[in-house]
């Protein structure tokens, strides 16, 4: 359990400063939605920690709506 909080750090890390409380909390749920699809914790830490750095360089860039196709990408990836 705590190997996937640490995942769930990792991937807040690269969040915490450009997002706001509410984006916060979504992300935070998109982040568990994310981890319990995985069935590997390490599969789990590579990808939250991919998924916080793709959501930096969106919320860098002010597109926060590319983000979701990426999402729907790494789903398709883990099943």
């Amino acid at each position: 359990m705590s190997i996937l909080l640490l995942s769930l750090e990792v991937g807040l890390m690269f969040a915490v400063e450009e997002t706001s409380k509410v984006e916060l909390s979504s992300l935070l749920i998109e982040l568990l939605l994310l981890s319990l699809l995985t069935s590997s914790l390490l599969l789990t830490l590579v990808i939250v920690s991919s998924f916080g750095m793709v959501l930096k360089i969106c919320l860098f860039n002010d597109t926060i709506f590319d983000v979701i196709p990426t999402i729907l990408e790494v789903i398709q990836l883990i099943k």
